[in-house]
């Protein structure tokens, strides 16, 4: 099974004092040692799309800032 969540569920689901919330944790486990950063994965899919400027659909995908182990 496949889950896709696009920008209008994020909108939907995400509440800004949440986010902030969460990241400000997990940017404090960062600063501590207790936290890893990894960087965002960005691939392009080739597509025959007319419309694609880059010959490409972006495809990105990323944490969190920090991903704390208590997450």
């Amino acid at each position: 099974m496949t889950l896709l969540i696009d920008n209008d569920i994020v909108r939907r689901v995400l509440k800004p004092a949440a986010v902030r919330r969460a990241l400000e944790s997990a940017y404090r486990d960062l600063a501590s040692g207790e936290a890893v950063c990894r960087p965002r994965i960005d691939i392009r899919i080739p597509t025959r799309d007319p419309r694609s400027s880059t010959n490409g659909a972006p495809w990105k995908a990323g944490p969190p800032a920090a991903i704390s182990p208590s997450a």
